[in-house]
């Protein structure tokens, strides 16, 4: 038997979220993902190694923090970090009413690609790599990532972060 606190819970957020139609005119349903998910996700990313440099007053090395290379791979490791939330978030955060056929949409991205403006390095073949690239180049709209960031649980400033990588509208 549920107790009154998983019966209050069940009353306020439905198991199973509705369709909407996103920002973006595509209906998804929005689904919470597990923090511990995303932590792990983010966490796989290595932080670069702060650069050495020799002291001659002191003789000894010391860190150089304010290195400008190290400080690029600072800024990339962020935005790899951000971009690994993103598609974490899209993966397991929307769920599509349904994946239109990829011959009505892919071969734009794949002109973008040809263009230089678009990586697509990924298997084209792979279903779950086609869902994700819908969802991050087509469906999902920023105001529709902040949301579903939002129901995860991230700060508003992760969620911002991760707003920032997004091609979306």
């Amino acid at each position: 038997m549920a107790s009154d606190v998983v019966k209050a819970v069940r009353a306020v957020v439905p198991t199973t979220p509705d369709w909407e139609i996103l920002s973006t005119g595509v209906e998804a349903r929005i689904l919470p993902v597990g923090a511990g998910l995303i932590d792990e996700v983010v966490a796989s990313i290595p932080e670069p190694k702060i650069p050495l440099w020799h002291n001659s007053d002191k003789d000894r090395d010391e860190e150089n923090p304010t290195d400008p290379t190290y400080l690029d791979a600072l800024a990339a490791m962020e935005r790899r970090k951000a971009v690994a939330a993103t598609e974490t978030l899209l993966m397991f955060g929307v769920e599509l009413h349904e994946l239109p056929p990829p011959e009505t949409w892919l071969p734009r991205l794949r002109l973008l690609a040809k263009r230089g403006h678009l990586v697509l390095e990924d298997d084209l073949n792979d279903p779950m790599v086609l869902d994700l690239l819908y969802k991050k180049y087509i469906a999902v709209g920023v105001v529709d990532l902040i949301k579903i960031g939002q129901r995860a649980g991230l700060s508003s400033r992760d969620v911002e972060a991760a707003a920032k990588t997004f091609p979306g509208k």
